[in-house]
């Protein structure tokens, strides 16, 4: 070999080991860099399995993406909120726990009408927004342009730097407004926002919630490539009939159980004057005064009998008592007392104790569900009609398996 044949070969070796440090470095940096490809035994998946970890129990769960769409004016934006200030407060959404943490608002709409809306849910809630982690970006996003994700991900990244708060969730509203210059109807278009999104969501392990449209002619499904519903873990539909009532469907759990659906009324709140002296107005939601009673119709009559079992409960052995301190006195029972009613009044017709057990625990999460009873703790009790919106302030999740140990 020549010498300036063994110069080009050791020139070849050098250009041809370069790459593989960069390759490296681009590896850390860079989720397109293909990553080797191989298999593991299923043992391992199984033997390490993860407890669901929620957001909103029985609802919302951690490091998922979220669709809630519905027409316009359905009340989308007041349902988004609404869980939004719920999982930035500790606020108990309907009975459900929540897991406390920081929310960034992404929203298409002007400041004033969001800040009305926020303040509405402030003071109808009773529960203060002042220095919690609910953050509003100052304009949409594009989510369908890389660059302009990657902007939504730095500006993300520097207030959580900042403020020491993470995101838990990350509300989108609405998909059309924050979608960009793609077509929603396009596969590829609506691949490219969910890529975005996921990448957003996942650099935290945080939620996605997006807000969206119903389709033009299909009203029961979401507007644009059918590809979107595919990447979601839950949806739910938003309507709302001639009388003002809004329900919330699911439409999509990808594992375990439907959860069950949730009904509400927009009311008026009465925020201020400004300085002319005119009236300023905002608007929340309040579960509807008949879903109890609309759900009662409904319910089977095991559950009918569990509802006159707990009443009869709270006659014999209900008593007031400061489930929080934050709260004022409810009229209730122990979660125990109230399994063993439900034991002693046959509500099950299992004959095996395990099985009765999980039928007894079946109930009480159904009678939660629908906002007809409310449990915290180790107390059970059935809701003042005049507390509408059913709500305790939480500082804390379910034991760290995800599962209501309360139930």
């Amino acid at each position: 070999m020549t010498d300036k044949q063994n110069a080009d070969a050791v020139r070849d070796a050098v250009n041809a080991a370069a790459p593989v440090e960069e390759t490296i470095s681009e590896a850390l940096n860079n989720k397109n860099i293909i990553r080797k490809f191989k298999f593991i035994p299923v043992s391992e998946i199984i033997n390490n399995l993860q407890p669901t970890r929620w957001l909103i129990n029985g609802y919302i769960e951690q490091h998922t993406m979220t669709l809630i769409f519905g027409d316009p004016a359905s009340g989308k934006s007041f349902i988004a909120i609404d869980k939004a200030c719920c999982i930035a407060t500790g606020t108990a959404y309907y009975g459900h726990d929540v897991r406390r943490g920081a929310v960034f608002y992404i929203a298409g709409e002007g400041h004033n009408g969001l800040a009305r809306r926020f303040k509405a849910w402030e003071q109808h809630n009773g529960v203060s927004l002042e220095n919690v982690p609910l953050y509003v970006a100052e304009r949409p996003a594009q989510f369908y342009d890389e660059e302009h994700a990657k902007a939504v991900a730095k500006a993300v990244q520097e207030l959580a730097d900042t403020t020491g708060q993470e995101p838990f969730l990350i509300v989108i509203d609405t998909l059309a407004r924050n979608f960009g210059g793609g077509d929603e109807n396009s596969t590829k278009d609506m691949n490219l926002f969910i890529q975005h999104v996921d990448d957003l969501k996942d650099r935290w392990g945080a939620t996605a919630l997006i807000v969206h449209h119903t389709g033009h002619g299909d009203k029961s499904r979401a507007r644009g490539a059918m590809t979107l519903k595919g990447a979601l873990d839950h949806e739910y539909q938003i309507q709302k009939d001639a009388s003002g009532n809004i329900s919330l469907q699911n439409t999509k759990t990808k594992d375990g159980p439907d959860p069950a659906p949730l009904y509400f009324e927009i009311v008026t709140v009465t925020l201020s004057h400004n300085s002319d002296n005119n009236l300023i107005e905002g608007a929340a939601l309040i579960k509807t005064e008949g879903q109890a009673q609309a759900a009662g119709k409904k319910l089977s009559p095991q559950k009918r009998r569990a509802v006159d079992i707990l009443r009869n409960c709270l006659i014999d052995k209900g008593r007031k008592r400061h489930v929080r301190k934050d709260m004022a006195q409810v009229d209730c029972v122990t979660l125990d007392e109230y399994r063993e009613a439900l034991r002693l009044g046959n509500i099950s017709a299992a004959k095996k104790p395990d099985d009765i057990d999980r039928s007894v625990r079946r109930v009480i999460d159904d009678l939660n569900s629908v906002g007809i009873t409310v449990s915290y703790g180790n107390f059970i009790w059935l809701p003042d009609k005049s507390d509408k919106t059913g709500r305790t302030k939480t500082d804390s999740f379910p034991e760290p398996d995800g599962q209501d140990k309360s139930l």
